[in-house]
């Protein structure tokens, strides 16, 4: 018995796009200025050879770039729920404590290192997190880290999320936790760790008070990007 025509037709559809998306896959980069004057910009980044094996064979998963972009309660969610798995699944290779607070009325995590020497105990290092001003994708995976390896408490600012709170709301927010730490810290011993921009808008309105910044992030989720401790140890040493 002969399959239908559409069914045929169906079938053919669909290695005719298959093949099609093989073929157009771009294997070099290139940029050029259509006539309604769109960019049309191709950047081929290949997998990094520094990475671990592990990053590598995670980079290397196929991914579609025409998935739906989840909404904001959606992101939220899902930053929130990788932050608590992330303060368990951390503490074996770095281990803190972990507690909920506010400071100056403003939400906050603090996380402070097992054993923090006596010539630590008299700083801070304020976190601003990642998740692009409208969930947390990074208090707890910016910060743990930092905190086990410089064995240096760490403030995390929850601060109010957009676009409900527009700007300058993360920044107040930032502003009120630095100036109530002031009262306890001496701002020699009290470094901004920055995420995107939001600490230099920070550092833009305090200037002379703030003495360092640094960007400190965690790899282990996609809003963030290397871990890189040796900054923290350099601003805050």
């Amino acid at each position: 018995m002969r399959p239908p025509s559409y069914l045929v037709v169906s079938v053919l559809t669909l290695v005719a796009q298959a093949v099609c998306a093989e073929k157009f896959i771009p294997q070099s980069n290139s940029s050029y200025i259509d006539v309604q004057g769109t960019a049309h910009i191709t950047r081929v980044v290949p997998i990094p050879k520094t990475i671990s094996p592990e990053a590598q064979k995670s980079l290397a998963r196929p991914m579609s770039d025409s998935e739906p972009e989840p909404s904001i309660a959606e992101d939220r969610k899902q930053g929130e729920e990788e932050q608590e798995r992330l303060a368990k699944q951390m503490q074996p290779t770095y281990p803190t404590t972990l507690t909920r607070d506010k400071i100056a009325d403003v939400p906050v995590r603090v996380i402070t290192p097992v054993n923090i020497p006596p010539e630590n105990r008299d700083r801070v290092l304020l976190n601003v997190h990642g998740g692009g001003f409208q969930a947390d994708w990074g208090s707890v995976s910016e910060t743990v880290p930092i905190a086990s390896l410089t064995k240096t408490k760490v403030v995390a600012v929850l601060y109010r999320l957009s676009p409900e709170n527009p700007f300058p709301a993360a920044v107040d927010d930032t502003v009120a936790v630095y100036k109530e730490l002031l009262k306890t810290y001496k701002p020699q011993r009290l470094v901004l760790g920055q995420a995107q921009n939001l600490a230099r808008r920070a550092v833009g309105l305090d200037k002379s008070r703030i003495v360092s910044s640094v960007q400190c992030r965690h790899g282990s989720h996609v809003h963030g990007s290397s871990l890189t401790p040796s900054l923290a140890l350099r601003a805050i040493l």
